[in-house]
């Protein structure tokens, strides 16, 4: 009976632990976003690249004002941005070249600022090809939570042939609120790739934190980190973006 009682435990452990994605996949397809926000978001983006083929660095930061409702996504830049982004090219065209140390106007998606309003989709499409490893409760920034590991699929773009790139480990870290609501999530991956003899590996770390505005379930802040190293060329770059409700 013993063996038979350890079996039935652990055979409801993994239910349970089935159940809680489940739950988190329900909450994320109910959310409509419907209801209009506004916010403003920023985004600074940095790459070191050091190596035996080139040297490069790039520093960046963007920002806008947005607003989402049923007519669609609003983008307003402000005046000093866009003369400061215009004083920068006139400065690449002549001859007096912009200081490199500090950091140009940097591009700002749409698609990406409606995303981060909107994550529900996004995260609920990364979990259909999530696998549980470990589930437990947990305290998070002093509330109650259950974190949950999971271990992700690897995806191979279009175009990329089998053995060009190799995953190392894809593991997605979400801590759940009550409401079976992400509250932030840490995503680990690595990776080598190659062509016949010439290979390298690489790192990316991905943290975001999550609110619920509304029927909306919306990034405040995303982090990456991304490294990657082969035939004597190395390269290091940092994302950070950044949501502010109005």
């Amino acid at each position: 009976m013993k063996p038979l009682l350890l079996l039935l435990t652990f055979t409801l452990a993994v239910a349970a632990q089935g159940d809680t994605i489940g739950d988190v996949r329900g909450v994320l397809l109910s959310l409509t976003a419907r209801q209009p926000v506004r916010a403003a978001y920023e985004a600074r983006r940095t790459n070191s690249a050091r190596g035996r083929f080139y040297d490069n660095d790039f520093n960046s930061v963007g920002s806008a004002e947005a607003r989402v409702d049923q007519e669609g996504l609003t983008i307003t830049y402000s005046r000093s941005l866009l003369e400061r982004a215009r004083g920068e090219k006139t400065a690449r065209l002549g001859a007096n070249k912009p200081d490199a140390k500090t950091p140009r106007v940097g591009d700002v998606s749409a698609f990406r600022i409606a995303e981060l309003l909107d994550y529900a989709p996004s995260l609920a499409a990364m979990l259909e090809r999530a696998e549980v490893v470990e589930e437990r409760a947990t305290l998070f920034r002093g509330q109650q939570a259950r974190v949950v590991v999971l271990k992700l699929e690897q995806q191979r773009a279009q175009g990329v042939k089998e053995g060009r790139v190799k995953s190392n480990g894809d593991q997605l870290t979400l801590w759940i609120g009550a409401d079976h609501l992400p509250i932030a999530a840490e995503r680990n991956a690595s990776f080598t790739a190659g062509i016949l003899f010439i290979k390298g590996d690489g790192n990316v770390k991905e943290t975001w934190s999550f609110t619920r505005r509304d029927d909306r379930l919306i990034v405040t802040r995303y982090e990456r980190t991304d490294t990657s190293a082969g035939m004597g060329q190395t390269s290091k770059g940092s994302e950070v973006e950044t949501v502010t409700l109005r």
